[in-house]
Formats: structure tokens, C-alpha cells, sequence
């Protein structure tokens, strides 16, 4: 099992972790373990399913509400929490070569019948 998909089951109770948001973080020894939808793209496609993204880590941050959320908390923040939720954002979504917003991608893989993931709308 992964890790985070085994956060996320936990976070969503009796949820499916295999239909939810997750970011999947294999151990290095498990590896040849995982599923081959998550090994790569192509084979997830030449099983039939949808491939969303990849997309930059600002974008799909950013369609997900990322800068209207961190203006809500720093509304109701102290003058160092403003600074620190500021700080943390830009970190996020740092567009600069080797920021996280551009060094790190989202990608999505769903059934072919489903709508675009929040963060993959096709636009």
C-alpha cells in the first residue's frame, strides 16, 4: 500500500481511496508493486481509462482555490500568520525555474466517463 492513499482512505473513512484525490508516494520497495495505472500514463490509457494533466503545481493549486483560501485565513490571522500563510503559498506556487508551482506536477486518472477532476477542467 502507499502511504498517502492510506492517509487519504483514513481522512475519507469508508471512502474508495481509488476514486479519491490523493497523491500516491510509493516506498522505494514497493515499487515493482505498483499498479500499472500508476506506473505511467500509457498504460492506464491503453486500459481504457482518462489521463488529465500533467499540469504545473500553480495551475492546479490555483483552480482549486489555493489564492482565495490563503486571503480568507490571512483575513482572520495575526500579523506573523498572514506573513507565515503568505510565505507557505508562494513556496507552493513559486513559478520561478525550480519552484515548487513549476518543479512539481498534478496528474489525474479516471474512468473515461467522468468529468475533468477539479484542477483538470479542459478549458
Amino acid at each position: 500500500r502507499f502511504a498517502s492513499v492510506d492517509r487519504e482512505a483514513r481522512c475519507l473513512g469508508d471512502a474508495d481511496p481509488c476514486i479519491s484525490l490523493a497523491v500516491v508516494e510509493p516506498v522505494a520497495h514497493e515499487v515493482e508493486r505498483v499498479p500499472s495505472a500508476v506506473r505511467g500514463p500509457r498504460a492506464a490509457a491503453e486500459a481504457g481509462a482518462a489521463i488529465h494533466g500533467p499540469v504545473d503545481q500553480r495551475a492546479f493549486l490555483d483552480a482549486l482555490g489555493l489564492p482565495a483560501r490563503a486571503a480568507r485565513l490571512k483575513a482572520r490571522a495575526t500579523p506573523a500568520q498572514a506573513e507565515a500563510i503568505a510565505a507557505a503559498s508562494l513556496r507552493l506556487t513559486d513559478p520561478a525555474p525550480g519552484g515548487m508551482g513549476s518543479l512539481f506536477k498534478a496528474m489525474a486518472i479516471t474512468q473515461p466517463t467522468l468529468p475533468p477532476p477539479p484542477g483538470f477542467a479542459h478549458g
